[in-house]
């Protein structure tokens, strides 16, 4: 049977941008009733503020406060000093400040959520910084909740709120994989705060109607692509185009500076909305209509204008290309974002951690994975360099310590987990996700991609055996010479008879008690599969987050679900447990389309990442119903093993068109037959399902329908037979009774010449 669950293998990605900032100019806490001591010192902590002697501003504002108690906007800034004072790292408190103060203001009760909208300008503010602490925090759903309300209300705020609400709207959205939103967002933006719109280009609808719409390149998108390899990167934005969330300054029209500044974010935030619908023509043209106007306000390019252009050539497979813009953003300063009187500094990854994480997606492009697995290792020790530069323990809002560790872990455990060389390399990648789990411990992916690490450590455990192959002891001398044939043994009960000591499934082990825990977590995380009649209209677009990974859609979430399925399957047939596996394997089946005419030639994933060669419904299908088979075969259950093992079914793998693999002419290609190796191709699948059938029917005892198969299948396989093929024929021939036949076998394929 065959063993090789496929894998799905999917990254993550550290984004060198930010999309908004905590407000660092205060609300104005003067009113109509105020004192003039009240204005003075209101004045006196904005100046304090601003100069960054937040102790001074904190003095200020409790004076401030013991004679307003009640006022929300000495509340607000008061808050806003003692957090910008910790460093950013009182998040926790700074928060519950806020939702009292929009629960106050709105009349609304929960997590900082405005159901009634008061529409006052403290609430609006108070609102926008808990959404730039639910989006550095990667909480995007919650920062849309936030954002909405103050969108709809967008004429009623002051012009500098409403662009920080429509930026950290749009950028929100991007990272949820909502492009479309974005879009909308923009042409929003612009036409509200720019006098003279920015050139768009056609939408995608228009787009679609006039041209196929181009086929998506294997790449990673501004956030995360995922490849079946594990590849992903991240467009830059430089630190001097973040948004401030709280408020004042003049509006974007009055200056030419920031209206430039306002118009060139909106250029690149349409560029990446483009980049992810995989519109690349329409990215080009936008891009370059940018990169015009830059030229002509003479502009120097920003790094997120250059490091879009380098996701552009990565997207048009022109990987050289992309590599070359890729190094002109390390000759770019840094910009400064806090004043320098201030003892707080942003701690984003360095650029060099960045430059080397996407410098690695690029080699995985050129199909140089243990390069990449080199600038990988960089990053990591990059990043731990510049963790332990920093002073003191607690991280603030923006160093996001565990997600970019996480992140880089990730990815390097993917890419390791592609090379998969060595039960070593499998055993590294399974601790790296491990170290990713500590902080994005809801992704099924990643407790997927542990499983598969102890799925490929079993593999290479049982590589010995498989090396051994079929071996013939000689008994006896003479004419009462006889010859002893020992088969190799079986996978699953070299498994049950390993003398390593049982290890506990909860202890984090690469062995595949533990796999078979993460693959219940993962079905557990999982969305519930859709029905059938609604999966197309209503599911497709919903999007389920999977930090650090790719977020995903339905199509996308279901086909997880079936390489979970798979390798719970296999997993539990290697723990002897054949009814869990048949539960599995039936569930897979029963997930996949029943007509298989209606089936896509590509997986749902596979089509969204430029068209790999990840797993497709067909082949799900055929693991679905060889471990189906398997399992009714030690349940006793033949009747029910050969129908899953139809004709109809070889008749469609029979049907499937020729895959990828087909075309390698590689001399060391290993037969379906063999322990651990995955059909690849339609010829083989045709073979193996024939196999299993012939196995069923030899067990039932109707040798003849078992030789016909055979005899098809031998005659299919050129060259040295394969053991579990020549094990089979010997076991036909002398039930039959056909013993010469059994002796020329053994003596043209078993001894020695």
């Amino acid at each position: 049977m065959s063993e090789k669950v496929s894998m799905d293998v999917n990254k993550s990605v550290i984004s060198k941008h930010t999309t908004a900032r905590l407000g660092r100019t205060l609300i104005s806490s003067t009113s109509s009733d105020a004192t003039q001591t009240e204005k003075e010192l209101a004045q006196k902590a904005l100046t304090e503020f601003n100069k960054g002697i937040y102790t001074q501003g904190i003095n200020a504002l409790t004076k401030l406060e013991n004679s307003r108690p009640k006022d929300i906007k000495v509340l607000h800034n008061k808050a806003v000093c003692e957090y910008y004072k910790s460093g950013l790292t009182n998040t926790g408190n700074f928060r519950r400040v806020l939702t009292d103060i929009i629960a106050q203001s709105s009349n609304s009760k929960g997590h900082g959520r405005l159901p009634e909208w008061a529409g006052s300008v403290e609430s609006s503010v108070a609102a926008l910084n808990l959404a730039v602490l639910y989006y550095y925090q990667q909480q995007f759903v919650l920062a849309i909740d936030l954002l909405t309300p103050l969108y709809d209300a967008l004429e009623s705020l002051e012009e500098s709120v409403g662009i920080s609400v429509c930026l950290l709207l749009a950028c929100s959205y991007l990272s949820c994989s909502r492009p479309d939103n974005t879009l909308s967002v923009v042409g929003h933006t612009e036409a509200t705060f720019l006098p003279h719109p920015l050139p768009v280009s056609p939408t995608p609808a228009a787009i679609q109607q006039q041209q196929p719409q181009p086929s998506p390149a294997n790449t990673p998108t501004h956030n995360t692509t995922t490849t079946r390899d594990g590849a992903s990167s991240a467009s830059g934005n430089t630190e001097s185009e973040q948004t401030r969330a709280g408020g004042g300054g003049g509006g974007v029209k009055e200056g030419s500076a920031d209206q430039e500044a306002l118009r060139r974010h909106l250029q690149v935030l349409r560029v990446r909305a483009y980049v992810a619908l995989r519109l690349l023509k329409p990215a080009s043209r936008e891009y370059k209509q940018a990169l015009l106007l830059a030229v002509n306000a003479g502009n120097d390019l920003e790094l997120s204008q250059i490091c879009v252009k380098s996701q552009l050539k990565f997207l048009r497979g022109q990987h050289l290309k992309a590599l070359k813009v890729l190094n002109t953003c390390v000759a770019l300063p840094r910009s400064v974002t806090f004043p320098s009187s201030s003892t707080l500094r942003r701690a984003w990854p360095s650029l060099e951690v960045w430059y080397y994480n996407n410098l690695a997606v690029i080699h995985l492009g050129l199909n140089k994975p243990t390069l990449a697995t080199v600038y990988l290792e960089r990053a990591v020790k990059k990043y731990i360099s510049d963790c332990k530069q920093k002073n003191g323990d607690k991280a603030s809002l923006y160093d996001s310590k565990s997600s970019i560790n996480g992140a880089l872990c990730y990815n390097l455990g993917c890419t390791l987990l592609r090379l998969n060389k060595s039960a070593a390399m499998a055993r590294k990648a399974f601790e790296f996700f491990i170290e990713a789990l500590q902080s994005h411990p809801n992704n099924p992916r990643l407790w997927l991609h542990l499983a598969q690490c102890c799925i490929a450590v079993h593999h290479w455990n049982l590589s010995e055996s498989r090396s051994v192959g079929i071996t013939v002891k000689t008994l006896g001398v003479g004419a009462s010479t006889k010859l002893l044939v020992c088969p190799p043994q079986p996978p699953h009960f070299t498994h049950r008879r390993s003398s390593e000591s049982p290890s506990d499934a909860a202890f984090p082990e690469a062995r595949l008690e533990f796999a078979r825990l993460c693959l219940l977590n993962a079905l557990k995380l999982l969305p519930p599969p859709p029905a059938a009649a609604a999966a197309d209209l209503e599911d497709h677009d919903e999007i389920h987050q999977a930090s650090p990974s790719l977020p995903m859609r339905g199509a996308e979430a279901q086909c997880v679900r079936c390489a979970v399925l798979a390798s719970a399957s296999y997993t539990s047939l290697c723990l002897a447990e054949y009814q869990p596996a048949l539960q599995h394997a039936t569930a897979l089946l029963a997930s996949l389309p029943s007509d298989p005419s209606t089936s896509p030639q590509t997986s749902p994933l596979s089509a969204s990442l430029g068209g790999l060669a990840l797993p497709t419904p067909a082949t799900y299908r055929m693991l679905g119903k060889l471990y189906a088979s398997e399992c009714c075969v030690m349940l006793n259950r033949l009747t029910d093993a050969a129908k899953y093992l139809e004709l109809s079914d070889i008749q469609e793998a029979a049907s499937q068109p020729p895959t990828p693999a087909e075309n390698d002419n590689s001399d060391n290609k290993q037969s379906p037959f063999d322990s651990g190796c995955f059909p690849h191709t339609s010829d083989e699948q045709l073979m193996l399902l024939k196999f299993n059938l012939s196995v069923v029917y030899a067990i039932r005892q109707d040798y003849d329908k078992s030789s016909s198969l055979l005899n098809d299948i031998w005659c299919r396989q050129p060259g040295s037979k394969a053991p579990a093929l020549i094990m089979l024929a010997l076991y036909l021939q002398i039930k039959q009774g056909q013993i010469e036949k059994a002796r020329s076998v053994v003596g043209e394929h078993l001894l020695p010449r």
